[in-house]
């Protein structure tokens, strides 16, 4: 569809539910059958990863280019630099790690390069996890023209039902025949790497981590042209460390030698910045980029997505001067303005606003609280909410209440699609307040609750907000009315 006001254009497939399993089907399924992600990292450095690369004719993602230092490129010409003609004809590559804000900054920098006429085959984002369609992690923005509009239109094209088909069954024939074992998010990211170098070459590729950073199966990349750490906080303490300076090691494992590195807010710079030095790899701050300017000051603090416009804009200005180009070319409106599904979305559903977010630590629940309260000084909130059995549910939870809505206007769910999904026993467990609503152990599916959330949400004239896990956000868009690509529930249930 055509969005008129923010001027992209969503290309993918409307799949029919009631059809017999495609091989795209039978192979996520498959896919979704491999444990997510490893329990324990020791002793691993990337070895199973790397192999497979390597099967995959994937070898020069593992080797450093010479663009990639700061320091040469310097010393480079605009043609040997440019993304388009470079002595390895490299693309340029942005790698983004951090707890909250990776996807919207991720999102905001691949919009923004695409806007320039530099990038003509387009540049690829890779984002995860997806909300409703497992090819929403892997796509394509590039310019179109539309008959009889001068205007600049961006569109955005997930990977196809048959790429991910063929890419896939390759991956898993390289792994059995070789006797590779990996886990999920090794194979989504192989993918990206096959589909991005192979099938449908691109110009750039923006790159989110999956989880963490030094072990993290993005991390095979040796040749970024710039690194971005968007914050740090406790999240995964079983798997990075229970404390900020471990998580921010493990997540400063992005940075390559001679790299430069961009950092966000939230972030122990003390660690980041000793990771660098060690790296030589240059280090900047937005502020050393873009100075203070207008929309710096104390009120940055509260907003997550102010703070992320900028590290993304501090990033294109490193950018655009390490590949001598002009920051006018790039049409930052398009890009800086935006944001990936279920980061503060705002949907009306009849006269009733929704409000969809993924916030589900309570650094990002806070955010949440005092943007809800910015933007709807006069309103009541409604919450649906679930969790992932290893967030911190009791902080979160204790937030919405005491900042967001009474227990009796909390409707807790469970993600009838995650086996991570928290049950609501658990919820109460973590916060007792919640014993008094009214809307516990019957209907605990996110579509009922979500039809019986809008239902009171329009009589007494409230926002209704769905935040916390992913997990509840497809159905929970499913349930309010929204069309959009879904995967079918032979996939799902899989999940």
């Amino acid at each position: 569809y055509l969005n008129t006001n923010l001027s992209f254009i969503i290309i993918t497939s409307m799949e029919d539910e009631t059809s017999l399993p495609t091989r795209y089907e039978v192979l996520l399924q498959k896919l979704y059958q491999i444990p997510l992600y490893r329990i324990s990292h020791d002793g691993y450095d990337l070895e199973n990863m790397k192999s497979l690369m390597r099967h995959l004719g994937l070898s020069d993602v593992m080797i450093p280019s010479k663009c990639s230092n700061v320091a040469d490129s310097v010393q480079l010409t605009r043609d040997d630099v440019d993304p388009l003609n470079n002595p390895l004809n490299d693309p340029l590559v942005v790698h983004v790690a951090g707890s909250n804000g990776k996807g919207s900054v991720c999102q905001k920098v691949a919009y923004s390069l695409a806007s320039s006429n530099t990038f003509k085959k387009g540049v690829g984002l890779f984002t995860s996890p997806h909300i409703s369609c497992f090819r929403e992690r892997i796509q394509v923005i590039s310019q179109c023209n539309v008959v009889g509009d001068e205007s600049m239109y961006l569109q955005s094209e997930t990977i196809s039902e048959e790429d991910v088909h063929l890419i896939l069954q390759l991956i898993f024939d390289i792994c059995e025949t070789a006797k590779i074992e990996v886990v999920f998010f090794e194979v989504v990211t192989a993918l990206m790497f096959k589909y991005f170098y192979d099938h449908r070459v691109v110009d750039a590729i923006v790159i989110e981590v999956g989880l963490g950073g030094r072990l993290d199966a993005t991390n095979v990349i040796a040749n970024p042209t710039v690194s971005i750490i968007t914050s740090i906080g406790l999240e995964h303490t079983k798997i990075l460390g229970n404390n900020i300076n471990s998580i921010a090691k493990e997540k400063g494992g992005i940075i390559k030698k001679g790299v430069p590195v961009v950092v966000g807010y939230n972030v122990p710079h003390e660690v980041i910045e000793d990771i660098a030095g060690q790296m030589d790899a240059p280090y900047f701050r937005d502020i050393d980029i873009l100075g203070k300017g207008e929309e710096y000051s104390g009120e940055i603090d509260k907003d997550y997505n102010k703070q992320n416009e900028r590290l993304a804009k501090a990033a294109l200005f490193l950018l655009t001067k390490q590949m001598n180009l002009n920051i006018r070319d790039i049409n930052l409106h398009l890009g800086l303005n935006r944001l990936p599904k279920c980061r503060f979305e705002e949907i009306s559903i009849g006269t009733t606003k929704v409000i969809f977010d993924v916030a589900h630590n309570p650094s990002a629940i806070a955010q949440l609280a005092i943007k809800l309260k910015k933007c709807y000084p006069c309103k009541n909130f409604r919450v649906i909410v679930g969790f992932s059995g290893d967030k911190d549910i009791a902080n979160c939870t204790r937030i919405l209440v005491e900042s967001v809505a009474p227990p009796q206007r909390i409707h807790l769910v469970e993600s009838s699609t995650s086996s991570r999904a928290a049950k609501i026993e658990q919820i109460l467990d973590a916060c007792s307040m919640l014993n008094c609503s009214d809307f516990l152990y019957t209907k605990r599916s996110v579509e009922s609750q979500t039809k019986v959330a809008l239902k009171l949400a329009l009589e007494h004239d409230e926002v209704l907000v769905v935040c916390g896990s992913f997990f509840i956000m497809s159905e929970a868009r499913k349930a309010s009315g929204l069309r959009e690509a879904r995967d079918s529930e032979f996939v799902t249930s899989a999940i």
